[in-house]
């Protein structure tokens, strides 16, 4: 899935987003088979069905904020990626909220904490899944309920599984089920 495309990405270090959000200039591959730029995300991303991935910067005051992903199960048309740039835009301006005093650097760490706080609740879900043999999103479901009996956010909880610490109020509660 996309989702699992964009985790890879922030995790791996590797693919268009990066490349993207590191030059602030849109990135596109129409035929993942043929470029060689990310092996491992190309493969993985063909794999999910994929054969054609793109990037389109979010874009502030000359200050690249992140980037729009874009999978396709075929090349997007020029057409398509200034529709998907405008959109790019748009959310751009949201995430901003238009405010010409937004500070961008405050705007920047407030994304990378919640890419990180994401990828934390995704990590915790996989440890979770596998240590009781359900699926991602029962593992979610276990989370959030853990979540709510601890009165603990979701990722205090996440990170309580993932730093596997023993004296957590957390860890009776997942052993327990």
């Amino acid at each position: 899935s996309a989702h699992l495309l964009d985790l890879f990405q922030v995790q791996n270090e590797e693919g268009p987003c990066l490349e993207c959000t590191t030059t602030g200039s849109p990135v596109s591959d129409d035929d993942l088979r043929l470029d060689g730029r990310w092996p491992r995300f190309a493969e993985l991303a063909r794999a999910q069905g994929f054969a054609a991935a793109y990037a389109l910067p979010l874009r502030s005051r000359d200050v690249t904020v992140g980037a729009l992903n874009l999978f396709a199960f075929e090349p997007l048309s020029p057409g398509r990626l200034v529709v998907g740039q405008a959109l790019a835009d748009a959310a751009t301006l949201s995430l901003l909220q238009v405010d010409p005093h937004v500070d961008l650097q405050i705007v920047i760490r407030r994304i990378h904490l919640a890419v990180e706080s994401r990828n934390t609740i995704e990590q915790a879900q996989g440890m979770i899944a596998q240590r009781f043999g359900i699926d991602q999103g029962e593992a979610l479901v276990r989370l959030r309920e853990v979540s709510e009996r601890a009165d603990l956010t979701l990722v205090e909880v996440a990170t309580a599984v993932v730093r596997r610490e023993p004296d957590s109020p957390v860890t009776p509660m997942l052993t327990n089920g």
